[in-house]
């Protein structure tokens, strides 16, 4: 895995603002989860955004696992959550 970037953009204004994130985590084969990137707002304006970009090389093995996950506690309204990553697949 070599570059991971996150973004979370309010599209439209919600009634009560709150929390809106984009988290991803590592857990490694056998191991604990780690956070290692997350994007978020706490705010209800159009346009609002956050965005985080991790650019790493890490190296990962079989059984390590990747998950991304989203929430937005507001009342209404819409927000964009954007995540790209780049990787390399290969055989050792």
């Amino acid at each position: 895995m070599e570059l991971i970037y996150l973004a979370v953009v309010r599209r439209a204004a919600p009634t009560t603002p709150a929390l809106a994130r984009l988290h991803i985590d590592l857990t490694p084969s056998g191991g604990s989860a780690t956070e290692l990137i997350d994007a978020c707002i706490f705010t209800g304006n159009v346009g609002d955004m956050d965005k985080s970009v991790l650019g790493s090389t890490m190296l990962l093995y079989a059984g390590d696992r990747i998950r991304a996950w989203s929430v937005d506690q507001s009342t209404g309204g819409t927000v964009d959550y954007i995540a790209t990553a780049k990787a390399t697949e290969f055989n050792a």
